[in-house]
Order: structure tokens, then C-alpha cells, then sequence
């Protein structure tokens, strides 16, 4: 899962906002992107993008300011079954492994990046990151349910589309240098992929819903309160 916002940019593969004619005009088909001629420049813009959304996240969080679904003053317990649920959705089961596997990758990038400017990681975010990354798993399933249910699912066939795009566009249809630049950034192609799904996914609901980044947040949060959703895992300090 993991950056952190997903209207960033970040090293991860979320696609950073910008006006591009090469792609689709609709902002809903094809989120634009970031053209740059340098590839460094490139790298530094949305490696700032991923810093900026990583520290507004936590800073509205630790302040109420995101409504969380984790209940705060808990503590993950060690040595638990991957296979077993961290949470379910709608009957929907997110392993304990998944969740794992997206704190680590969080993790990573996070610290990737900080080393990549000389700043330390704040360990009051990364102790934070756990329920974050949760929060952000649970909104990801409910879209993706909504979108099945509306029959407008995204598919693997517009993920790969999008990355495909993204490497002629940006890496001269070369995707080796694509998969080196998310290495550069401590991610990978899979959760590239989840992320850019996750974009897509969400303007597919802002279209049907006629919603703009602005107001999203706010259906969420309605949509949530609809939802059947269990924490099975203990979170936080």
C-alpha cells in the first residue's frame, strides 16, 4: 500500500499531478504525468512530494485531524499468524502478512528518502505507521468494493496501460530504468502497481460520485460509517 497521500507523487510509483498532452485529457481516465528533463529533478520533485504527504499525514493524524479507524493507545503483538486478519471488510479479510508487508515497504521508503536528503527518520512517525498504513488498506478495499459494485472495477490491463505510459513517457519505454528508479526510492513494481491502482481507483469514484479531492475525504467518511469494518489487531503505543 503504503505513499502516504494519494493525490502525491512519491518513489513508490503514485504518479505526482501535473499537465501532460501525451497522455488521455480526461483527469479521470489517465491522471497526468510529471514531465521533467532531468531525471534527477524528477526524482527530487517526487521524492519531496512523498515527504511532504508523509508529513502532513502524521501531523493530522496524531491531531485528530484524519479520522482513523485504529483505536490509538495499542500495541501490534509480536509473533502473530500472517494468514491471520489484521482486519475485515465488508467479510473481506486483510492478512496480518499484507499489513506487515506494507509497513516494511512504508518503512523503507520512508527511511530511503530521508537518508537521500540527510534527515534523520522521526521515530514518533514510525511508530505512527502501522495504524496509518491499516487506515489506508481498509480505504483502499472499501473503494475497490464500491467499484465492483458500480461494475467499473479497475482492471490489471489499466494498471499496466498506466505504467506503460509512464515508461515511454518518462524513461524512453525502458523498463529497466523504470524498475531502478524505484529501487532508488526503496519500492518496487508491485507496489508501484498498488499504488497506481489505488489513484485510479479513487478518480473512478470521484467521477461517479461527481467529486473533486476536495470533498472525497468527506464521502469517505460517510461511506465508512455504512461499512462493516473489524480491527482484529491490537495498534499503536
Amino acid at each position: 500500500m503504503p505513499a502516504l497521500t494519494p493525490t502525491s507523487g512519491n518513489t513508490q510509483g503514485e504518479p505526482a499531478a501535473a499537465s501532460s498532452p501525451s497522455l488521455s485529457p480526461s483527469p479521470f481516465n489517465k491522471i497526468p504525468i510529471l514531465n521533467s528533463q532531468s531525471r534527477s529533478f524528477f526524482l527530487f520533485l517526487l521524492a519531496g512530494a512523498a515527504i511532504v504527504g508523509l508529513i502532513v499525514a502524521f501531523f493530522l493524524i496524531s491531531r485528530g485531524g484524519i479520522p482513523s479507524t485504529i483505536i490509538p493507545g495499542q500495541q501490534v503483538e509480536d509473533k502473530l499468524d500472517p494468514n491471520a486478519p489484521a482486519a475485515i471488510v465488508n467479510g473481506k479479510v486483510i492478512t496480518i502478512g499484507q499489513h506487515q508487508e506494507f509497513v516494511d515497504i512504508e518503512t523503507n521508503s520512508y527511511k530511503t528518502i530521508q537518508s537521500k536528503i540527510g534527515q534523520e527518520a522521526s521515530q514518533d512517525y514510525l511508530n505512527n505507521l502501522p495504524k496509518f498504513v491499516l487506515d489506508k488498506l481498509i480505504k483502499e478495499e472499501l473503494l475497490r468494493q464500491y467499484l465492483i459494485n458500480a461494475e467499473n472495477g479497475v482492471t490489471e490491463v489499466d494498471v499496466t496501460d498506466y505504467i506503460q505510459d509512464l515508461v515511454d513517457n518518462e524513461f524512453s519505454g525502458d523498463f529497466s530504468q523504470y524498475e531502478s528508479f524505484l529501487a532508488e526510492g526503496g519500492s518496487n513494481l508491485e507496489i508501484a502497481k498498488s499504488n497506481i491502482r489505488n489513484i485510479l481507483e479513487k478518480t473512478r469514484v470521484m467521477e461517479l460520485e461527481e467529486l473533486n479531492p476536495t470533498n472525497i475525504d468527506v464521502w469517505y467518511q460517510d461511506y465508512l460509517t455504512e461499512a462493516n469494518v473489524e480491527i482484529k489487531i491490537k495498534l499503536g503505543e
